[in-house]
């Protein structure tokens, strides 16, 4: 990617002019959770494996690979959870806290999460950082239709642009999108756009695979146990809707509107500590959901209850095992004219 695809517009330059800001984008749009009717809602969903899936596409692949119903919400709130403990209590990496900070000339700070899933991500940063405004933009509507007042959430697929003017956030967050119908390049462009000088991204995302760890080498596992995260990534990848997370760094550096990136990998291991009991229980939940999406690629019904057994056995027998979950954040670039 060369520096000209993201510098070649005037709207994309990362020089805000408070002049230029659109005041009613505070308000509710079109497209807000809130302002949709059932009937709208239930549009977006259709039965599948006995399951609830997105309705665009018909839960083919291609699309949304996963379920979207309670019982996959609560597997959401679990790996929130998870990953909440992973960061030391917190929802976030990096200067947060300073970006967030209260503005003396009475600007209002806002966040903006992408991929919000079950919103509970954008319910607590709101509720930490009550003088902000929170968004979260979900191509299935699955937050609740009645959040804080200072929260709301959209229907919007992120591979296209969104309604907001040139420098409207000051925060945008993006977790676990990797095995999404994402398109990074496009969305990280998006992002450049809508993001204020020196404003902050966060791109979290777990690292596909199990990972051996013998002091500082660490290998992924390739065995049978496995076999069920080969198969995915596999399908995902001729699918196009996996993208590689360690690649995201490089992509922010190489689109040239981002400056002081920094990556950071977080292990967790799968061993008998309360926090590895919890990383084993949400990895085979992941497997368990995917297992719809494997169905779907040709694999027999025999053939992934195999693969899930053989995992579980692995979690249950192994050694030194980790899971890797990978932390980008960077600062929006202010282009000189």
């Amino acid at each position: 990617m060369n520096q000209d695809n993201f510098e070649n517009e005037s709207t994309l330059n990362g020089t805000y002019h408070p002049e230029q800001e659109d005041s009613g984008s505070d308000r509710d749009s079109s497209n807000s959770v809130y302002s949709m009717s059932s009937g709208e809602i239930e549009d977006h969903f259709i039965e599948r494996h006995d399951r609830r899936f997105h309705s665009h596409g018909n839960g083919r692949p291609g699309q949304y690979p996963f379920p979207v119903d309670d019982l996959e919400s609560q597997r959401l709130d679990h790996m929130h959870d998870l990953v909440k403990d992973l960061l030391d209590g917190h929802n976030y990496r990096g200067p947060v806290q300073q970006t967030l900070a209260v503005r003396a000339d009475g600007h209002r700070v806002r966040i903006l999460d992408i991929g919000t899933g079950n919103g509970k991500w954008v319910e607590e940063m709101a509720d930490e950082f009550p003088h902000t405004k929170v968004y979260g933009l979900d191509i299935v509507p699955l937050a609740t239709r009645y959040p804080a007042e200072n929260v709301q959430f959209e229907v919007h697929d992120i591979n296209s642009t969104t309604r907001w003017a040139q420098g409207r956030f000051d925060f945008v967050h993006m977790r676990q999108t990797c095995f999404s119908p994402v398109n990074v390049t496009s969305v990280i462009r998006e992002i450049s756009r809508i993001l204020r000088p020196q404003g902050l991204f966060l791109a979290c995302e777990w690292i596909p695979g199990i990972f051996r760890m013998d002091g500082s080498d660490v290998t992924p596992l390739t065995n049978h146990s496995t076999e069920i995260l080969n198969r995915l990534h596999d399908f995902s990848t001729h699918q196009r809707l996996f993208c590689d997370p360690s690649s995201i760094p490089v992509m922010l550096i190489e689109s040239a509107a981002f400056e002081n990136v920094v990556a950071e990998r977080h292990f967790v291991y799968l061993d008998e500590t309360a926090l590895g009991r919890r990383a084993k229980q949400s990895l085979l939940d992941f497997a368990r959901a995917s297992r719809y999406y494997l169905l779907d690629s040709g694999i027999a019904v025999s053939e992934i209850g195999q693969y899930l057994m053989d995992l579980r056995s692995g979690l249950d027998n192994g050694g030194e095992m980790c899971l890797i979950y990978l932390t980008v954040y960077a600062r929006r670039k202010v282009m000189l004219q």
